[in-house]
């Protein structure tokens, strides 16, 4: 994770995610704390999945495989403190 945020972050970052390769997905919601846990162990088992499909992949020429980061996260996020000034009525 380190690496990641030392020198990687801002590059990932640095695309339109408009290839065929691509995809970002930003969501918006309010979660109970169950609902949160549920989707947390959700995310866990993505990352297992991703892991056994890279895993899977591994035995496949090099010229097949394209090297792919896949960044999954959830947090509670305050928008009345970020946002509640800038808002037009």
């Amino acid at each position: 994770m380190q690496l990641f945020r030392a020198k990687i972050e801002s590059e990932y970052f640095r695309t339109t995610f408009t290839r065929d390769s691509e995809q970002l997905i930003v969501l918006n919601g309010m979660l109970s704390d169950a609902s949160n846990a549920l989707f947390q162990r959700k995310m866990a088992q993505l990352a297992k999945d991703f892991d056994t499909l890279s895993k899977d992949d591994a035995c496949l020429p090099i010229g097949e495989r394209k090297g792919s980061t896949l960044l999954v996260a959830i947090r509670d996020w305050d928008y009345e403190r970020l946002f509640g000034g800038q808002r037009k009525s």
